[in-house]
């Protein structure tokens, strides 16, 4: 089975980009990025300690939005002039519930990659990541996320459940809809194959290989068949094809079939 590229939005822009075999260490990348952590500050283990006191104060005085930054720096190594604060992935997933619990939605990321994922308890995975999309705090980047991961653990792992599959499709649906991101538009169109919605597929699939913001990796893909090559008849180089083009499904999607 040839793996789906899954990557990870932010904002509209792009997290990065992995497959799913090291989805883990893509989203540690991604969590090192999006807690800002003065580390010129953070020199002793008093100081670590106040900043994650000084949190946790705040989300017992009910800014709960602090929970996903606490499990973030749990995920962490803190290298400090007096010790070395090890990451407790344990820890980590404790707050992440709790963010989850209280309603925001991106706390599903972690907590069903980083532990049910990784556990392979696939089906529990689907279950926090749809929480997460469904919850009352996410925005749309982190919905498109979420929705991304949802995907490609029924692209590479659930294949062949159909209840999957049509779950999926009408779970992503209604993001996928908002707005043309390549990243979505093309695992979407992976499952729309697997229904056997083809021309539907196609659709989704030229949209992602079309748009002017394609990523690299996908591009990669898109160029594979020889029906999705276009060459520039005065440099020989090859371009990106216009929009009349198709993209045959078996071109692109080896192994979903």
């Amino acid at each position: 089975m040839k793996k789906v590229f899954l990557l990870f939005l932010f904002s509209i822009s792009v997290f990065a980009y992995n497959n799913i075999e090291n989805i883990t260490s893509g989203l540690m990348q991604f969590q090192n990025k999006s807690v800002n952590v003065d580390q010129e500050k953070l020199q002793t283990l008093a100081d670590f300690q106040d900043m994650v006191n000084t949190l946790k104060n705040a989300y017992t005085m009910g800014d709960k939005s602090k929970a996903y930054i606490i499990g973030n720096i749990y995920m962490q190594e803190h290298k400090l002039v007096d010790s070395v604060v090890k990451p407790d992935k344990k820890e980590a997933m404790k707050w992440f519930k709790r963010g989850l619990d209280a309603g925001y939605g991106l706390n599903a990321l972690p907590f069903a990659l980083s532990y049910y994922l990784s556990k392979k308890e696939f089906y529990n995975a689907l279950d926090v990541l749809e929480k997460g999309i469904k919850s009352k705090f996410v925005d749309y980047p982190s919905q498109v996320s979420l929705s991304i991961a949802y995907a490609g653990i029924v692209l590479d792992h659930l294949h062949k459940n159909k209840k999957y599959v049509e779950k999926a499709i009408d779970l992503l649906y209604p993001i996928v809809s908002r707005k043309a991101i390549s990243s979505l538009d093309y695992v979407f169109a992976n499952l729309l194959n697997l229904d056997n919605r083809t021309k539907l597929a196609n659709k989704y699939l030229n949209s992602a290989c079309n748009n002017p913001k394609v990523p690299p990796q996908i591009w990669n893909m898109c160029i594979q068949g020889e029906e999705i090559k276009a060459v520039d008849t005065k440099t020989g180089q090859t371009i990106k094809r216009n929009k009349k083009n198709n993209c045959p499904i078996k071109k692109l999607m080896p192994g979903y079939n």
